[in-house]
């Protein structure tokens, strides 16, 4: 059995909301990642320069050139000038079968998707994790 290893590949993360897309610029636009096989290790680097056309809905990241096979917990690195709701213990990025990754605020017991409106200008985030993928 032989594994096919492919040097790290850059592509183009977008933020979006899930009702209205809106428009973001970046200081910062980073994907890329590395496949072994069908086993994808992930980093995204996303600084928001300015926002436009009032998005709205949860927060979502697109663009990956991959599917996992199932949804999949991703890690959240680091976030600034992200106005997240600090009752929450923790925010946990998901990649969907879909492909969209989207952050859940998660308390004791609840657990809800991270609105677009706590992104601002100068929002940093930073997602890293692994997952197995369709192809």
């Amino acid at each position: 059995m032989s594994i096919e290893l492919k040097n790290s590949v850059s592509w183009t993360p977008v933020i979006k909301g899930s009702v209205n897309a809106g428009t973001f610029t970046y200081y910062i636009v980073r994907g890329q990642y590395v496949s072994i096989g069908r086993l994808k290790y992930y980093f995204i680097h996303l600084v928001v320069n300015s926002i436009s056309g009032n998005p709205s809905g949860n927060l979502q990241i697109t663009g990956s050139p991959f599917l996992p096979l199932y949804d999949t917990p991703l890690t959240l690195g680091i976030t600034s000038y992200f106005t997240a709701d600090m009752s929450q213990r923790y925010i946990v990025p998901i990649i969907f079968s879909n492909g969209v990754i989207e952050l859940l605020s998660c308390g004791t017991n609840t657990e809800s998707a991270v609105t677009i409106n706590k992104i601002t200008n100068s929002s940093t985030i930073q997602i890293s994790g692994s997952f197995i993928s369709n192809v």
